[in-house]
């Protein structure tokens, strides 16, 4: 080839030029089926991971009651619909922007006959995709085309936070808005990125539903202002305020206030004071309790956990952005001082994406420094201690959960493997993953029958984190050592939502069993019109939905009346009317209207004592009794008999008497 090439004229030099770029030009060749096989591999990695996980939560889900918000609120839609208003035909804290949001559910029922039950998972699942969509294009042009396994995991860990953190919360109004806002923090990021042409109808889509998800409770417009800010602080006004995405947001505000203020005064002029004077009243915590509750040490930990990493990390703007995001919807919590977990769902998504990212950039490091095995170790302890000494559930889902300690490693383990080898699966890894689930099941097992129970969790986890380090294919000891530093650090920092999110399930499913019976007992009263006297709010929501019932009051329970010093004392009741006499004055009269214009089939008195679930009612007979109205509306029932199902329920049954 040389000679020839010489002959035509060519020169030595010429000629090793030309061998060069045939052999660069070869290996290039060769490499591109590599490459090839490993984009292969991360789709279809992505692919089954994401319909696996559709999959396991849609079953969640069956296992769950619909929640009790849902139910209630997609009632209120109900009378809307059809004409009704927030005094007459229904009492309800939250302003109306969520009550439109469950019309949809409305249609399904009334049109094509699906069930509100099935209704709002169709409706939570298909709200969850065009989300993940939207966040798969705008990812694509913030991450680079190499980060393809980044892209691929990010994603699912975002299908995590949409279709399964919220376990039996799903569907709450907090899930609204982590489902609008995310495709809007990324936008914004990928301006800061790179700032590409996105056009106009996009951002502009994606502003209006981040407006619905800010505007969805008042208090998120804290974090949007928050997420403005530094976009300003970073390029300007002119680069935050004039974009597409938050004219849109600011459009969605200002119509928001004038839909209020035009169709629903009798939010602003009658709900929101009673709101404020009673409502939060009775269900507020003291801030101790709040800084020191598991979802605010988590976010305690995340935070230390990025600023030993922050210098290391790439993207700079989207792991501010998401913190500074984050910190915001933390704030909000605080400030609400209500403490139910899905007032935290915001804030846990958030520092949920930021710890996966910046532990997936943690795990890809091929050395670790000294600065990086001290202050890691150091983080380790201090969860280590904080585990054992302020969530003993943590300790004990090894004995109860032992199913969802098992995957929850299993996952860990399985993404350090994906991190680093790129999803270059081959049968050693998987021998050495399988046996070491193997060896601990047997262990455990095992285990449970011996002295040792006692101490089955520190064990279990010991023995798990030394069989993974000892049977993962790695070159040298220090390698193993980050594996198990690694796999040491991922089962301590993501143990508090996974553990949170099998415990909240647990009790769930537990709680569903005892409601069946709830349920069971009320569908002979299927398509009568009902009422429920009872300060629990689960009582009438969502047993309406199961059993068929037709609910005829505007009141989803009586938690709304002012709370009693001495609610078992009915010598107090006097007293109690005349300090309450004005605003007890409009809830009597409104259920006294109840009773006689929307004329309820039966009513169900609540007649709990201690050793029941819910803090026990008082007498609402004898209570109501000093109303002079309702003694002569209650004329028209007659008593029937009790309903008794320990721990949940104990019901008086009355029925109307015939006209």
């Amino acid at each position: 080839m040389r000679t020839e090439y010489l002959r035509a004229g060519g020169s030595t030099h010429c000629y090793s030029a030309r061998v060069v770029v045939i052999v660069f030009q070869d290996s290039r060749l060769k490499d591109k089926p590599l490459e090839m096989t490993v984009q292969k591999n991360n789709y279809l990695f992505f692919l089954v991971a994401l319909f696996t996980l559709y999959y396991l939560c849609w079953q969640l889900q069956n296992h769950l009651l619909l929640n009790f918000d849902v139910s209630w609120l997609t009632f209120a839609a109900q009378q809307m619909l059809g004409g009704g208003n927030y005094v007459n035909n229904f009492l309800e804290t939250n302003p109306p922007l969520i009550i439109y949001l469950y019309m949809p559910l409305v249609f399904l029922k009334v049109h094509l006959g699906i069930s509100i039950i099935e209704g709002i998972k169709l409706y939570f699942f298909a709200l969850s995709t065009v989300s993940l969509l939207l966040c798969y294009y705008l990812l694509s042009s913030i991450f680079l085309k190499k980060e393809q396994p980044l892209l691929a995991s990010v994603l699912v860990v975002l299908a995590i936070i949409f279709l399964m953190l919220p376990v039996n919360e799903f569907g709450q109004r907090e899930h609204f808005a982590i489902i609008f806002i995310f495709p809007y923090l990324l936008l914004k990021i990928s301006r800061l990125q790179a700032d590409p042409d996105w056009g106009r109808f996009f951002p502009l889509c994606i502003g209006l539903l981040a407006g619905i998800g800010f505007c969805v409770k008042p208090y998120f417009l804290l974090p949007f202002c928050l997420i403005e800010g530094y976009l300003i602080y970073q390029r300007g006004f002119s680069f935050s305020l004039f974009k597409p995405e938050t004219l849109a947001v600011g459009l969605d505000v200002l119509l928001y206030l004038v839909l209020i203020f035009a169709f629903h005064p009798d939010y602003v002029q009658q709900i929101l004071p009673l709101v404020t004077r009673f409502y939060y009243q009775r269900y507020q915590r003291s801030m101790v309790r709040m800084l020191g509750n598991e979802e605010s040490f988590f976010n305690y930990f995340v935070l230390l956990f990025y600023f030993l990493r922050q210098d290391k990390l790439p993207y700079k703007n989207l792991t501010r952005l998401i913190l500074l995001t984050a910190q915001g919807f933390w704030l909000v919590y605080l400030g609400q001082r209500m403490g139910w977990y899905y007032h935290a769902l915001p804030f846990l998504a958030l520092d949920l994406f930021l710890l996966f990212f910046t532990f997936f950039n943690f795990a890809q490091q091929e050395r670790f420094s000294r600065y990086d095995w001290f202050t890691t170790s150091v983080l380790m302890a201090g969860l280590w201690s904080y585990f054992f000494y302020k969530i003993p559930f943590i300790r004990l889902s090894a004995y109860f959960f032992p199913y969802a300690y098992f995957c929850f490693f299993i996952t860990i383990f399985f993404l350090l493997f994906y991190i680093n080898a790129c999803f270059k699966i081959n049968v050693k890894r998987i021998a050495s993953l399988l046996a070491i689930v193997i060896i601990n099941i047997i262990f455990y097992h095992y285990l449970r029958l011996t002295i040792f129970y006692n101490h089955l969790f520190l064990l279990s986890t010991n023995l798990f984190i030394l069989f993974f380090a000892l049977l993962i294919p790695a070159a040298t000891s220090l390698a193993k050592c980050r594996y198990l530093l690694l796999s040491l650090l991922g089962l301590l920092l993501f143990a508090i939502p996974a553990y949170k999110m099998a415990y909240i399930y647990d009790y769930a499913c537990y709680y569903q069993m005892l409601y069946t019976q709830l349920t069971t007992a009320m569908k002979r009263f299927s398509s009568h019109k009902v009422l429920y006297l009872s300060n629990a709010s689960e009582m009438a929501f969502p047993n309406i939905a199961y059993s068929g019932q037709l609910y005829a009051s505007r009141f989803w329970s009586l938690v709304w009346l002012p709370s009693m010093k001495k609610p078992y004392d009915p010598r107090t009741y006097p007293a109690y009317l005349a300090e309450n006499k004005q605003v007890l004055g409009f809830y009597l009269n409104a259920l006294l209207t109840d009773l006689t214009e929307k004329k309820p089939e039966y009513v169900f008195v609540d007649r709990r004592a201690k050793g029941y679930y819910y803090t026990p009612p008082p007498d609402y007979l004898r209570l109501l009794s000093l109303h002079t109205g309702f003694l002569e509306a209650w004329k028209k029932y007659h008593f029937l008999y009790t309903l008794d199902s320990r721990p949940l329920f104990r019901l008086d049954v009355y029925q109307r008497k015939v006209d």
